[in-house]
């Protein structure tokens, strides 16, 4: 049974992941970190978890846990991803899972060395809704892929909301362009030839935009 660490009380977890962890075949929720240690009690109260840590670093450092989830704000993805890599921990950590592509070669490197997984929680990557979708492309069932084009928003005027403060790795590009950054593995359908179609990609450029959180669009010539 593989033991699962939560590292923060953010109502991501509450409210979506730690449930389905409690109720997987093959996996427990273990303990639950905060640095406010009466939070994380409440919290590992209400889903039966047996341990609750006054820090971060506390639960990287136990031994009742195999892997960790990561929902903190997203600027501090990438820190405590490395930090959970090296201290032994598996890893599926929110998207982004960073802000820059050059965070990324230091995740890599933790990785590798202590012989860890770690994995971004993207949704579409994984969900059998797309690859039904995939599959029906494969197939020829619903004709040739010729066009990708995706919009996403919603309305958050909150000011003290984590989603509408850049120093915490707000902004939507970040929080929602990165779900159109990431298309879920659809490719040009062959020309006559059998040669496959070039695509180019269509960038929405902000002065606050990565390779890593820039939207895109997909279309084939």
């Amino acid at each position: 049974m593989f033991r699962w660490g939560i590292l923060s009380t953010a109502k991501i977890g509450r409210d979506h992941v730690i449930p389905q962890l409690q109720d997987s075949e093959n996996g427990v929720v273990r303990a639950i970190a905060s640095r406010d240690h009466a939070r994380a009690r409440a919290v590992a109260d209400r889903f039966s978890v047996p341990l609750a840590f006054s820090s971060y670093e506390e639960l990287l450092a136990s031994d009742e846990v195999d892997g960790v989830y990561i929902p903190l704000p997203t600027s501090q993805h990438i820190e405590w991803a490395i930090k959970a890599a090296q201290a032994g921990k598996h890893v599926l950590c929110e998207k982004p899972i960073a802000l820059h592509a050059d965070e990324i070669a230091p995740l890599i490197e933790a990785r590798d060395a202590n012989k860890v997984l770690v994995v971004e929680a993207f949704m579409v990557t994984y969900h059998p809704q797309w690859r039904k979708v995939r599959e029906l492309l494969s197939d020829g069932a619903i004709g040739r892929l010729r066009h990708v084009q995706g919009a996403f928003s919603y309305f958050n005027a909150d000011p003290s909301n984590m989603r509408n403060k850049p120093e915490l790795g707000g902004g939507g590009l970040p929080d929602i362009g990165v779900y159109r950054r990431l298309r879920p593995g659809f490719q040009p359908a062959a020309n006559r030839s059998g040669s496959r179609r070039r695509s180019s990609v269509i960038r929405n450029s902000a002065p606050t935009a990565t390779p890593a959180s820039r939207p895109i669009s997909a279309i084939s010539k």
